[in-house]
């Protein structure tokens, strides 16, 4: 499968309508906006990828998972922020995001390179706040690029056995 042969996923209103916020709270001692996610049946297809290929054994970096890893967080990244209404800031993915050891991976928003420290939520001041997202309608998607990924995925083992 070429990569021109992915189906464009597009965000639509409906699927924004359908995302709840679970909890969101102010604490004074963040110094930055922390957004948490639950898993999502994405979440689900890319770890799945993950294990059917046992990257979590192997020595080396795998740079196809992270590529596929990045692919969901940049749509999960475009949800959060159109739901959320962040017009003129970025949202982005930080394994660091919640706690320094990575333990809660997450996301923060961030005005150019500064984090910001609290967004209006539902008319209150809040810096984290913990979502359910339904990106179902992604799936699709999902999947091809796990197709696209076995590609790259093999290229990649290629490269290893060569050096």
């Amino acid at each position: 499968m070429k990569k021109n042969e992915l189906t464009a996923w597009r965000k639509t209103k409906e699927n924004i309508m359908t995302h709840k916020i679970l909890s969101s709270q102010f604490d004074n001692t963040d110094k930055r906006v922390f957004i948490s996610i639950e898993n999502t049946k994405a979440h689900a297809i890319v770890d799945k990828w993950n294990d059917d290929n046992q990257i979590s054994n192997w020595t080396v970096k795998c740079k196809t998972w992270n590529w596929l890893c990045r692919k969901l967080n940049t749509i999960l990244e475009d949800q959060i922020k159109e739901f959320l209404d962040l017009d003129g800031l970025t949202v982005k993915y930080s394994r660091t995001a919640g706690c320094w050891c990575g333990c809660s991976p997450g996301f923060l928003v961030k005005d150019g390179t500064k984090n910001v420290h609290i967004i209006q939520v539902d008319g209150k001041s809040v810096n984290n706040i913990w979502l359910e997202l339904d990106v179902d309608d992604c799936n699709d998607y999902i999947i091809q690029l796990t197709v696209l990924a076995d590609e790259r995925l093999k290229q990649e083992k290629a490269k290893l056995t060569d050096s």
